[in-house]
């Protein structure tokens, strides 16, 4: 008895998005309905792939082992997607994109959809180790990461550099000053990213190198998060300068005797380096970037 596709996709996105809202959302179909084609699913083939009904959901043990088939399957899928695209010279199909940060792909995405309109592209805004998972599994076809890990599976593509910049409320007494160093910064209360962040990362090396000890005030979870708790006098914050949002109620400051500073690199499985849509995105940020240098690694990589 072969088993019925639509189940299939269903069960695989409810996995792969952690709800049935989000995964509605993301098959464009109802949620009752796609609830129903889980339970039917279940039922059809006397089998439990959920331990529970409310988030977070669980796998079971045959709905893991499941959900790691329909990795490979539904991302063959897409490969073969691809490819029979690259014969219609991009006019349409979807390119699935995951980034830490949405200013990070923000140009990007602007310049892709400029050149070729006919793409659906579906823009990921998660964390950079679900986003390697993904990509690993072919749920993602590319990724805009701050961070290049030695990883023979992955082709890593530099295309920016920013300076890390301290931010704080204009009424900090640091905010009275355009630069400043990092002893400066010994004693403060400060808003810091969650563990793992590659900003905070930099920050606690260079505190570290430098014996400054800082007070942590509060930790938070996303750039957003963080920008909000600055705005609100909590303590200083560091941000990279090229997704720092300007508000009336903040100041950036430089630090001038330490560069500390946030590489942004497009990365993708080496392995689909040949995917004509992946090379018309990497041709998109090359372009973008204006460095031939990385336009010639870019060619190299995926030769």
């Amino acid at each position: 008895m072969s088993i019925n596709l639509t189940y299939l996709r269903s069960f695989h996105a409810v996995a792969r998005e952690g709800s049935f809202t989000a995964a509605a959302e993301a098959l464009r179909v109802t949620q009752p309905t796609l609830t129903s084609q889980v339970q039917a699913f279940e039922r059809a083939y006397g089998v439990e792939l959920f331990l529970r009904r409310r988030p977070p959901f669980l796998l079971s043990p045959l709905g893991q082992e499941l959900f790691e088939v329909t990795q490979r399957l539904f991302g063959a899928q897409h490969e073969a997607e691809s490819l029979v695209t690259a014969g219609q010279e991009l006019r349409a199909g979807e390119l699935r994109i995951g980034s830490v940060s949405p200013q990070h792909v923000a140009d990007m995405l602007a310049h892709f959809h400029a050149r070729h309109p006919g793409i659906y592209v579906n823009a990921r805004i998660t964390n950079s180790d679900r986003i390697a998972k993904e990509l690993s599994s072919h749920q993602l076809d590319v990724a805009v990461l701050s961070h290049a890990d030695d990883d023979s599976r992955f082709t890593s593509i530099p295309y920016r550099t920013d300076p890390i910049v301290v931010f704080a409320h204009r009424d900090h007494p640091l905010a009275k000053r355009d630069v400043i160093k990092i002893a400066d910064l010994d004693g403060q209360a400060m808003v810091m990213r969650e563990r793992g962040s590659r900003t905070r990362q930099i920050l606690e090396g260079a505190l570290s190198e430098a014996g400054v000890r800082v007070r942590v005030a509060m930790e938070v979870q996303g750039r957003e998060a963080l920008r909000a708790m600055v705005i609100r006098g909590i303590g200083l914050g560091v941000v990279s300068l090229g997704i720092y949002e300007p508000h009336p109620k903040l100041s950036y400051l430089e630090l001038s005797d330490c560069e500390l500073r946030m590489r942004t690199f497009l990365v993708f499985m080496r392995e689909r380096g040949r995917s004509a849509l992946i090379r018309a995105f990497v041709g998109v940020v090359s372009d973008l970037a204006g460095n031939p240098a990385c336009q010639r690694r870019a060619t190299a990589s995926m030769a």
